[in-house]
């Protein structure tokens, strides 16, 4: 039964993996045209955008983690979602209505703050159209998640990045005015076309509405500890442009905010490589082989770190050409980008937290390391980017991370017996290639010193039996596409 269940675990999830991808890569097309159209100031510009709408979106949409809970819990008593769409749309409309009369408010100190030259009737109306589609989007997903609709959850999000790519496109071209405004209202407009989706689909199943007080209590009871999640997660992907913004410059935001956003499709590693493990873990949980569950977790990690590490690894020896692709001028800070891709290593080590957290109930635990590497990547922001520029927001950013993960791997060490500490030696891979990535110019020379010190790991990674025998069976055992099978198992070869 177990072995039936890892089997079927990737293909569960392979809706949600492919959509994820997709998504990735129209979303990398939508970037390399936004670069090329915008200068770096610009682009700064228009992350600062994202960054105050962001914070419009979690007032808007912290109450989209009740949806699954409480939507299908109404499934279990009718074919509908009223009651729970109806307490949802209640919410939603007070907090965009708060949000839009503190924007109102502000407008002017916003819209200076961002940068943008003029504060016309077209710029003031794109903050709450953004804000509101794009956080009624994300809820609206839920919904299709809720009902196991997973090809419409995996798939709208992709299409809203064809949208915007067809847009872009005629922007760069120069049928559209390529500058920031225009780019903003081509983003806003992919928002706005999928809305209608969602919507037709289930109107049937949201009306009539159905408002009722003790629902919305229980969802606001169920959602409010998630809100500080939220706020955390914000302060993670914002502090950084923010102080860089408050000590620096406009361009130097649009620096940063490219080598982030590439360390974030980076970060898919990990994520996709908890798309396939939670469902594996759960299982063995549920059926309390916690045993069974640990010597998996403790023979696999390794095997995951190692082979993402050796990826970036890879991707470090470029770093200085994959910039130039986004144009010429964003590899003036290439040693910026080359840190945060080794973060994407550090993240790697904790790839089995969230799943574990999860299967074991310690949402708690999980909350509290999430504020505590909050606090420290704002402390560090503070301290190390008004002397290392750029470089020490990348720097605060790493040492976040691996102060959050050592506390995690802590946690799950003492609540389930589980050690993940096998995971940190598996980066040193990373480590080193990245130290050549910074010190060396010549890239002849730094393919061929890369290439031998990942060589010199593997070796001694399948010396040390990283690669042996019982992870292979258990590899085996994941479904996944033959290619990819038959490409991984090659490394377990005697």
């Amino acid at each position: 039964m177990v072995i039936d269940d890892i089997k079927s675990s990737f293909k569960n999830y392979s809706l949600v993996v492919l959509g994820t991808i997709l998504k990735a890569l129209v979303g990398f097309g939508c970037l390399l045209i936004i670069t090329h159209i915008l200068s770096p100031a610009d682009y700064g510009r228009l992350n600062l955008f994202f960054m105050v709408t962001s914070l419009g979106s979690i007032l808007l949409g912290w109450t989209q983690s009740a949806v699954v809970r409480f939507g299908k819990e109404e499934m279990l008593e009718r074919e509908g979602f009223q009651k729970t769409f109806s307490s949802i749309l209640f919410l939603f409309l007070i907090n965009f209505s708060v949000a839009l009369a503190l924007f109102l408010a502000f407008r002017g100190k916003v819209i200076n703050y961002v940068g943008f030259t003029h504060s016309g009737f077209s710029v003031v109306l794109l903050f709450p159209l953004y804000c509101f589609f794009s956080s009624a989007n994300q809820i609206l997903l839920r919904f299709f998640q809720t009902d196991g609709k997973f090809s419409l959850y995996s798939f709208l999000p992709p299409l809203s990045r064809v949208v915007q790519i067809v847009l872009l496109a005629l922007a760069f071209s120069g049928a559209i005015k390529g500058e920031l405004t225009s780019i903003l209202w081509i983003i806003t407009v992919a928002e706005i076309a999928i809305f209608p989706v969602p919507v037709l689909f289930y109107i049937r199943r949201f009306l009539p509405l159905k408002l009722s007080s003790s629902w919305t209590k229980e969802i606001l009871l169920f959602a409010a500890p998630l809100f500080l999640s939220s706020v955390s997660g914000y302060i993670l992907n914002f502090i950084d442009i923010f102080i860089i913004n408050h000590f620096l410059s406009k361009d130097m935001v649009g620096y940063y905010s490219l080598y982030y956003k590439l360390f974030e499709y980076l970060a898919l590693i990990p994520s996709l490589t908890i798309s396939i493990t939670y469902p594996i873990y759960t299982t063995l949980h549920l059926e309390k082989k916690d045993n069974l569950l640990k010597q998996y977790i403790e023979r696999i990690n390794p095997v995951f770190v190692f082979a993402g590490s050796t990826v970036l690894g890879i991707v470090l020896m470029f770093h200085r050409e994959i910039l130039s692709i986004f144009g010429s001028q964003f590899t003036a800070n290439s040693g910026t980008f080359a840190i945060l891709v080794f973060v994407v290593a550090l993240r790697l080590i904790g790839h089995p937290v969230s799943p574990i957290f999860s299967t074991h109930k310690l949402t708690k635990q999980a909350m509290y390391a999430t504020v505590i590497m909050s606090i420290a990547n704002i402390i560090l922001d503070f301290l190390l980017v008004p002397c290392l520029g750029i470089t020490g927001a990348a720097v605060a950013t790493g040492i976040s991370f691996l102060l959050a993960t050592s506390i995690c791997i802590s946690l799950i060490k003492k609540h389930t017996g589980i050690s993940v500490w096998n995971g940190y030696p598996q980066i040193l891979p990373a480590l080193l290639v990245l130290l050549v990535a910074v010190s060396v110019d010549n890239l002849p020379v730094r393919i061929i010193l890369s290439a031998l010190l990942l060589a010199l790991f593997y070796t001694i990674a399948k010396r040390d039996g990283i690669f042996g025998e019982d992870t292979r069976y258990i590899l085996e055992k994941i479904d996944m596409p033959a290619p990819v099978k038959s490409l991984v198992l090659k490394f377990f070869q005697p």
